[in-house]
């Protein structure tokens, strides 16, 4: 259960929080964030980014890297491309990668940018691909069409059989998941949110069909805002409030090899 039991909260405008030991309710205009994902940490400082006015920070457990995303995290594959069929989808990735080449904890950057193929093995697929690059070329997405030679040159294990090209995108890269979730909650934290880890959610109300407070071990806060981001736990959460999140944990094989002199 720790996975879904970190509790992380910004605050805007209210005097008191959580750490404020002599109130059974906090009175503040809070947003609680449950989860402790990469996705929960870049919702904070968004939020906090575009604040008006101050934000005042809760004093509880240091928000540091020890908090990163040590569970399903560390096993994200970390495959980021870029090119979706959509311009929103896309330039949503473009800036998650602008925001990912500065993250880093302890000097260890959370991304590697090295760059992707999308390798064609029939004309039809090539064809595909010069529509995809002119897509990309469209909405600001450096892309390069690359012959059998050009994609073996970054790719030596490659064979060239039935291999007509590939479409080359240069930014794409690998993310380390639990680096930049650490990395985001370092930043959230020094804009003014303060990061409960293993706090238990215990209950939401609702009246009328919409929230009114967060029960959680360490208080009640009323709030009418949630923002759920807790995985595979999240229909636990729905759950509380009477509503089915469709939401199935799938088991996926993966491998560890020793180094490949090859890769």
């Amino acid at each position: 259960m720790r996975a879904m039991t970190q509790l992380m909260i910004g605050q805007h405008q209210g005097k008191h929080g959580l750490a404020d030991r002599n109130r059974a309710d906090t009175d503040a205009r809070i947003v609680p964030t449950l989860g402790q994902n990469i996705c929960i940490r870049a919702v904070l400082i968004h939020r906090l980014s575009r604040r008006q006015d101050g934000t005042r920070c809760f004093h509880s457990k240091p928000c540091d890297d020890r908090l990163a995303g040590r569970d399903a995290a560390q096993y994200a594959p970390g495959l980021v491309g870029q090119l979706r069929s959509s311009v929103s989808l896309t330039k949503m990735l473009m800036y998650s990668v602008s925001l990912y080449r500065h993250l880093q904890v302890d000097n260890k950057p959370g991304f590697d940018e090295v760059g992707s193929l999308r390798v064609a093995s029939s004309q039809e697929r090539m064809e595909e691909l010069k529509r995809q690059a002119g897509f990309a070329r469209g909405v600001g997405l450096d892309a390069a069409l690359l012959g059998p030679q050009e994609t073996r040159e970054l790719f030596p294990l490659m064979s060239l059989k039935d291999i007509e090209g590939a479409l080359y995108l240069p930014s794409d890269g690998s993310a380390r998941a639990t680096i930049l979730a650490g990395a985001l909650l370092q930043t959230a934290c020094q804009q003014g949110t303060t990061a409960y880890p293993y706090t238990r959610v215990r209950g939401i109300e609702v009246v009328n069909g919409r929230v009114q407070s967060v029960d959680t071990e360490q208080g009640r806060i009323r709030t009418e805002i949630v923002v759920v981001a807790t995985g595979i736990w999240s229909p636990r959460i729905g759950r509380m409030v009477g509503i089915s999140i469709p939401l199935i944990p799938m088991q996926h094989q993966w491998a560890m090899t020793e180094p490949l002199p090859e890769l």
